[in-house]
């Protein structure tokens, strides 16, 4: 485990995100890409965004909250964030900026979903960068239609 999140540590730069793999990663961790989930606080879509976040369920609003949460995670931390802050971030923003941005501040639980997502984003840009392609369920969760 150790050695996989070291693998990350180093960061992402902006050019290198593969947003389709972080989008299918999202959506496999938080739902296994079923856009039909409902979250036991409410929470709804493929990634499971809370209704206080945002009325939409769809891929685009969730790049948008990504989007800043990734910025403000830059401002506030002085680094780019790898695999394992970007899951963070979304999962539980606020524990994780109270703890520094320092995984040990996470829940155990919190910190086992980063690390699932940290490889899973990896097997995923690796597979979209030697095929560009995707499961049918999940693009359709992207577009947050009903299979």
């Amino acid at each position: 485990m150790i050695l996989l999140f070291l693998a990350g540590a180093a960061g992402l730069q902006a050019e290198e995100l593969d947003w389709r793999a972080i989008r299918d990663a999202l959506a496999q961790i938080e739902t296994g890409g079923n856009p039909n989930v409902v979250g036991r606080s409410g929470e709804r879509g493929a990634w499971q965004i809370h209704p206080n976040v945002s009325r939409q369920t769809d891929w685009t609003a969730a790049r948008r909250i990504l989007d800043e949460r990734l910025d403000w995670f830059r401002r506030r931390s002085g680094r780019t964030p790898d695999a394992f802050d970007i899951y963070a971030l979304w999962n539980a923003p606020g524990k994780y900026s109270q703890s520094h941005f320092r995984p040990e501040g996470l829940s155990k639980v919190v910190q086992d979903r980063c690390e699932r997502f940290q490889n899973l984003y990896g097997t995923m840009k690796k597979s979209s960068d030697r095929d560009g392609k995707t499961t049918a369920r999940l693009e359709a969760a992207s577009r947050g239609l009903k299979r």
